[in-house]
C-alpha cells in the first residue's frame, strides 16, 4: 500500500537515540533527518498517543523531554517518521 513502511534501524537514513535511556528526570530524544514531514511521537504501551512531540521539531533536531510530560513511570514507545519510514525505540521511564 501507500502506507509508511518498516525500515532497519540499521538502514537508510533515520536515525532516533534517546539519551538518557531509561531517565527519571529529563531525556533528549535526537532525530535525523528533522524536516517539515517529520513526526515525533511517544505512546504507552496500549498504543495510546501520550505525548505528540511534532511541534517541536521545527528547525530542530533534538527535543527534551521532562518526567512531568508523561503520566507515569513505565515504558512506553517513541515513534518517528519522516520520508515515509517509521522508525520505534522503546523509552523508559523510571
Amino acid at each position: 500500500g501507500d502506507g509508511p513502511r518498516l525500515v532497519n534501524p540499521f538502514a537508510g537514513e533515520l536515525q532516533l537515540d534517546i539519551v538518557p535511556n531509561p531517565f527519571t528526570d529529563r531525556t533528549t530524544i535526537n532525530i535525523a533527518p528533522a524536516g517539515r514531514e517529520a513526526t515525533l511521537q511517544i505512546y504507552d504501551m496500549l498504543g495510546t498517543l501520550v505525548l505528540d512531540l511534532t511541534d517541536r521539531l521545527r528547525d530542530t533536531d533534538s527535543v527534551e523531554v521532562t518526567a512531568s510530560e508523561l503520566p507515569s513511570a513505565g515504558m512506553y514507545y517513541c515513534r518517528f517518521t519522516a520520508d515515509g519510514y517509521v522508525l520505534v525505540r522503546t523509552i523508559i521511564l523510571r
